[in-house]
């Protein structure tokens, strides 16, 4: 069977990694015909390992869509801001569309994404990788055998590691929310899209939400604390977040956590990242960038019938073990993903990633099992997702995804109304009036 031709907007450590990976993985499914990247570096670096000749490179996305098409699929893996005008670019163009979460950057460009979705012949697939893990796919199918009776209410956790939080939502793209989006869409949106998926069809009626930024700030800046890391800071020694310790010291060889070290330089030499650091906004001491997303919040959501969950997303999760969340037993309940489902007949635990515990409350006995590790990003999830998305595309039949445009928005849907809870001093949002204000903003 021929792969599926593609091409690929945005060569970040998503795209040239993650999407990249995929392709390299799985040659005989999917095949990069052409890129786009304003960064030059990256742009020839994903051309030169997927063979693509140079007239099929462009530093600027308008250019390689001002082009005949050149293949079935585009995947859109760039910033925030930009997916909303990629994707409908490419739809008119005639791309199916993969298009990297979040859906879009504001609410008004997700329902308008929704309204792609459904006038377009294309196919758009939302890259809300969690669904397609046995992970959570096991868990799903628990609660919709009714093994725990109805679920009452449900307690989850996304702990972001601090490396990750430093790196990504302090230092990185995606710490400023005029430059991407509030951290509850940018990190959490498939997290919400489980619990979403988790409610069985259950519609979310409202919503509240606490949080703030408390930590990474000027303030909290340890005395004699320099601008960058490079440029001699007394606390070194003593400080997690040191960018010389994460990006070289104990960075290793290889491209390090989701990417981070490639992020930086992707040379592997110490003495290259080092320098890199001098003028990456990753050499920045955390207490001295520009971010301004939370660090910490809490979200309550009430759905129809009572059913609650409460969720907590907070940038101070500990470590991941040397191998990752594929260290089964050896993962801690503040290190990533958790949640408890309590129902009428027993309750679910899930203590650590890839871990489940289902205990029934007749027989009094606890049943433990473990889902697997399958391989590509997010336990599995992210391999799965392309995999749903190409045979949908071969088949061209949208009834294929596992998830669509619509289901997908009501994350963001409870996703910026608890950013709007949370700048309103908690205030409950009912979220049909938020949808309908929204909408009534469009016309």
């Amino acid at each position: 069977m021929k792969p599926v031709e593609a091409v690929l907007i945005g060569a970040g450590s998503r795209g040239f990694l993650e999407f990249g990976g995929f392709a390299r993985r799985f040659p005989q499914s999917l095949r990069f015909a052409a890129v786009a990247d304003p960064d030059e570096g990256r742009m020839n670096a994903f051309g030169e390992t997927h063979a693509i000749p140079h007239g099929k490179r462009f530093a600027d996305w308008k250019d390689l869509l001002n082009n005949k098409q050149m293949g079935e699929i585009l995947i859109n893996a760039t910033p925030d801001r930009l997916h909303y005008q990629i994707t409908k670019a490419a739809l008119e163009k005639g791309y199916h569309v993969f298009q990297e979460k979040p859906i879009a950057a504001t609410l008004e460009d997700c329902l308008a994404t929704g309204g792609l979705a459904k006038s377009s012949d294309r196919l758009i697939q939302i890259g809300h990788c969690l669904r397609f893990t046995p992970f959570y796919r096991a868990a799903h199918d628990i609660l919709s055998e009714g093994k725990i009776g109805q679920t009452v209410t449900l307690t989850y956790e996304e702990n972001v590691t601090f490396d990750h939080m430093a790196h990504s939502f302090v230092r990185g793209n995606y710490g400023n929310r005029a430059a991407s989006s509030p951290m509850i869409i940018a990190k959490s949106c498939h997290d919400l899209d489980i619990l979403v998926w988790l409610a069985l069809g259950r519609k979310p009626l409202r919503v509240s939400s606490f949080g703030s930024l408390t930590y990474y700030r000027k303030e909290n800046a340890p005395a004699g604390a320099p601008e960058r890391c490079t440029d001699g800071c007394p606390h070194e020694h003593e400080c997690p977040f040191s960018a010389i310790k994460t990006y070289v010291k104990e960075a290793g060889p290889d491209i390090g956590y989701g990417g981070a070290q490639w992020q930086v330089c992707r040379s592997g030499a110490p003495e290259e990242r080092m320098a890199a650091l001098k003028t990456s906004p990753y050499g920045r001491c955390v207490f001295r960038c520009d971010n301004d997303v939370v660090d910490h919040q809490i979200v309550n959501i009430e759905f129809e019938g009572g059913l609650t969950m409460a969720f907590t997303m907070q940038g101070f999760g500990a470590a991941y073990p040397p191998g990752g969340t594929t260290q089964f037993g050896h993962i801690s309940g503040g290190a990533g993903r958790t949640f408890t489902v309590f129902g009428t007949k027993g309750v679910l635990n899930a203590p650590c990633y890839g871990h489940l515990e289902l205990t029934d409350f007749l027989l009094k006995q606890t049943l433990k099992m473990q889902t697997g590790f399958p391989e590509g990003g997010h336990g599995g999830g992210d391999y799965g997702m392309l995999h749903n998305f190409i045979s949908a595309v071969r088949n061209g039949a949208k009834d294929l995804l596992r998830t669509s445009v619509n289901e997908s928005i009501m994350s963001h849907v409870i996703g910026f109304a608890a950013e709007e809870s949370r700048l309103s001093n908690g205030k409950v949002i009912e979220l049909e009036d938020f949808v309908r204000k929204i909408k009534g903003m469009q016309e």
